[in-house]
This record gives C-alpha cells, sequence and structure tokens, in this order.
C-alpha cells in the first residue's frame, strides 16, 4: 500500500513538474533541517493540537524519527515530515482528554497579532480536513502533489479540497469583517 502511494505521488510529481523537487536540506545535515523546518512543523502541530507544548513535543518528536531515518539511510523530505506530524497528532488527539478553551498570546497594540489571531481563528473554526490542506499548502510550502502525499489522496481531490477550503475560508473572513 505505502509502496503505490509513494509511487503515485512520484508520478504526480513527475506529471507536475518534471523530477521530484528536493526541498529539504542534504541528507545527514540534521541540524540543517531543524533549522529549516522546525518553526512550521511546530506551527502545523499546533493547528491540530491547538496546545504550544503538545506541539513542541510533536516536532521534536519528529524530528527524533527523521534522525532515526537518515541513521537507517532512508530518504527523507519535507512532505514526510509533515506526515509524521500529522500522524502524531491525530495519536496524541485519540489519547487527550478535552481540556478547557484559553485565550490567545497576542499583545493588545499590534494589529499584526490580532490579524494572525484572527486567522487561525477563523482556521481553526475550519472542519480539519480543509484547514489540514490549506495549512500544508500555505504555511507548509508543499505543493499540490506533497500535500497529496501528505494527506494521502490524489492531488486532484488536494485541488478541490483546496478550492473549497478557500471559500469556506473566505466565507468567515468576510463574515467577521463587517
Amino acid at each position: 500500500m505505502r509502496q503505490r502511494r509513494r509511487e503515485a505521488g512520484t508520478a504526480a510529481q513527475e506529471a507536475v513538474g518534471g523530477a521530484p523537487r528536493a526541498l529539504g536540506p542534504a541528507p545527514g545535515d540534521f541540524d540543517t533541517w531543524v533549522a529549516a523546518w522546525g518553526d512550521r512543523l511546530t506551527q502545523f502541530a499546533y493547528t491540530y493540537t491547538a496546545n504550544w507544548a503538545s506541539a513542541q513535543d510533536v516536532a521534536q518528536e519528529t524530528f527524533l524519527r527523521l534522525y532515526r531515518q537518515e541513521q537507517a539511510g532512508r530518504p527523507v523530505h519535507p512532505g514526510w515530515l509533515f506526515a509524521v506530524a500529522r500522524h502524531l497528532c491525530i495519536d496524541a488527539k485519540r489519547r487527550a482528554e478535552p481540556e478547557p478553551l484559553s485565550g490567545g498570546e497576542a499583545d493588545a497594540g499590534e494589529e499584526p497579532a490580532l490579524r494572525r489571531l484572527l486567522v487561525r481563528d477563523l482556521l481553526d473554526r475550519l472542519p480539519p480536513r480543509d484547514r489540514e490542506v490549506l495549512w500544508l499548502f500555505y504555511y507548509g510550502g508543499l505543493s499540490m502533489a506533497e500535500v497529496a502525499g501528505v494527506v494521502g489522496i490524489p492531488a486532484r481531490q488536494v485541488k478541490t479540497r483546496l478550492y473549497r477550503a478557500r471559500q469556506r475560508f473566505r466565507a468567515l473572513w468576510e463574515g467577521d469583517d463587517e
């Protein structure tokens, strides 16, 4: 099953733009991986956990698995990082008990911070599958083919989900912006 997904992902990448592109640092350069993808991975995990400490734990476990993958000589790419983090978040959510909602961490006088909080709040209102593809595509910087590989769906379905998620987000934005 995994082999078919890899082949499908590679075929999709080749159809989109030729050979699969390598976005990550060179293999064996663990510190560069952490520096390049650590913040985005933690933010991605936060969209699932809504808790910075849990998000950092997920990112740490993801990088531990990256280290093990590299030690075993297996290739790694950024999409793999997000897929592992996604699975760890899902597992953590299954184990966790519901927590009470807490307030944001923004500075009251800063408009960009308020805007980020508003965007985060609106993203949280979206269904998980919409939030996931929007985050991976825009904040994770992954291509549609890479998002398809992470989520485990065809690239066409990613395109459809992105379209619908953008519409839902826009409707929320315009409704809260008035």
